[in-house]
């Protein structure tokens, strides 16, 4: 996540597509995969790609990176991650 703001990468990125789409081919999920390759190309304007996956970790070191001190980390399951964090 980080090394993607530090090298400004934006919804023209494509470098994930082919995983995307075996992803998809895997699920069986409606579509053709030549019309999934289509979206998955014109990801600028569908917002397909490029999204972050959040865990514990990944989230409290993007939130020191910026300068918050963590003080607390806990998981809900199955999706919620709460951080308690103060700005020094």
């Amino acid at each position: 996540m980080l090394e993607d703001y530090e090298s400004n990468k934006d919804e023209h990125d494509l470098t994930h597509a082919d995983e995307i789409l075996e992803a998809n081919r895997l699920e069986k999920r409606s579509g053709s995969d030549e019309e999934t390759r289509r979206l998955l190309l014109n990801n600028f304007n569908h917002r397909m790609i490029h999204h972050h996956v959040f865990n514990e970790f990944n989230s409290k070191e993007l939130l020191e990176t910026v300068g918050f001190q963590v003080l607390a980390v806990e998981m809900q399951p199955p999706f919620n991650i709460i951080l308690v964090a103060q700005n020094p």
